[in-house]
C-alpha cells in the first residue's frame, strides 16, 4: 500500500526557536534529509540514516516520526522508535526537547508518547482506543527478547506480521 507522508512544514521548524537555534544550512540539510526519507518510504519499507556524530540524525528521525504522525493525524497506529537500551532515556529527552524547540507553536502538543517496557505492554498499546492511543512509542532493541518464550507474545507477533 503506497503511503504519502509529506514533511510537516506547518508544524516543524528544524532551525529551532529562541536561543536554541541552529545554523540555517544545518537546518536546511536536516529538513532536506527528512523529506528524502519520507519520499523514500512511499516505495520502500525502510531506509538507513547514518552520518557523523553531531550531524542531527536524531532530529531528522524525530522530524520523520512527527511528520508521519501529523500526516496520519495519529489514526494509523503508533510510530515506533526502537533504540538500544542505553539510549532510551536520551531519545525520550530528545523528543521532549524537539517538541519544545522545533514545533511551530503548540503544533505537536497533542501527540502522546510512551515507553513500552515489555512485549505485553507494547501489544496492549496497539489495542488502545482512539482516545487513549499513544501516537509515539519508544521500545528498546531487547524489549521482545524476554517475551519470546511466551506463546501469547509469539501469537501476537505473528498476527501483527500478517
Amino acid at each position: 500500500m503506497p503511503v504519502n507522508w509529506p514533511f510537516a512544514h506547518d508544524a516543524l521548524n528544524l532551525r529551532g526557536t529562541g536561543k536554541q537555534q541552529i545554523q540555517h544550512n544545518d537546518a536546511d540539510r536536516q529538513t532536506l534529509t527528512a523529506k528524502a526519507i519520507l519520499h523514500d518510504l512511499a516505495t520502500r519499507p525502510g531506509t538507513l540514516l547514518s552520518d557523523e556524530v553531531g550531524m542531527g540524525k536524531t532530529y531528522v528521525a524525530l522530524a520523520v516520526a512527527a511528520s508521519v504522525i501529523v500526516a496520519t493525524k495519529g489514526k494509523q497506529g503508533p510510530v515506533v522508535i526502537m533504540v538500544p537500551s542505553r539510549l532510551r532515556g536520551k531519545w525520550q529527552r530528545e523528543w521532549d526537547h524537539f517538541k519544545r524547540h522545533c514545533a511551530v507553536g503548540a503544533s505537536l502538543d497533542w501527540i502522546k508518547d510512551t515507553y513500552a517496557h515489555s512485549p505485553t505492554e507494547f501489544f496492549k498499546l496497539l489495542d488502545d482506543n482512539d482516545q487513549t492511543r499513544k501516537h509515539l512509542v519508544f521500545v528498546t532493541t531487547g524489549c521482545f527478547s524476554g517475551g519470546l518464550g511466551d506463546p501469547w507474545i509469539k501469537l501476537a507477533m505473528i498476527r501483527l506480521a500478517r
